[in-house]
Formats: structure tokens, sequence, C-alpha cells
């Protein structure tokens, strides 16, 4: 997840985006994912391996949670 923030931190840096700008954005993005790793966790998976039909992932929310 912190490589994607970072991605997203050189994208807006490079549009011109000014540092409160960036801060707020990424800030956002952050507790956004952090919710749909929150949303996956302990739910039984469906429609096939390695995909949880209620948060809508492929991968397993838990390796991506381990990964924050």
């Amino acid at each position: 997840m912190e490589l994607r923030l970072l991605v997203l931190r050189d994208a807006l840096e490079e549009q011109g985006f000014s540092e409160a700008e960036i801060n707020v954005r990424v800030e956002e993005e952050r507790k956004a994912a952090e919710t749909e790793a929150a949303a996956c966790e302990g739910r039984p998976r469906a429609q096939g391996e390695g995909y949880d039909a209620r948060c809508k992932c492929f991968s397993s929310c838990q390796d991506k949670k381990k990964a924050v």
C-alpha cells in the first residue's frame, strides 16, 4: 500500500498540486485502502479460489493487510 501512496504523491507533485492538497489526497487514499482491507478481513471466500465476493477482490485481503 505504501508504494501505491508514494506513486500517487509523485504523480500529484508532477501535476503541480500544493503540498497541502497532496497530503489531503494521500491521506484520503490511505483511509480508503485501510477501510477496504478491514472490510475483507475474516470474510469467507466465494466464486472460486482467491475471490472474496463481499469485497470483490481476487487476491487474499489478508496478504494485503500484512503488506500494509
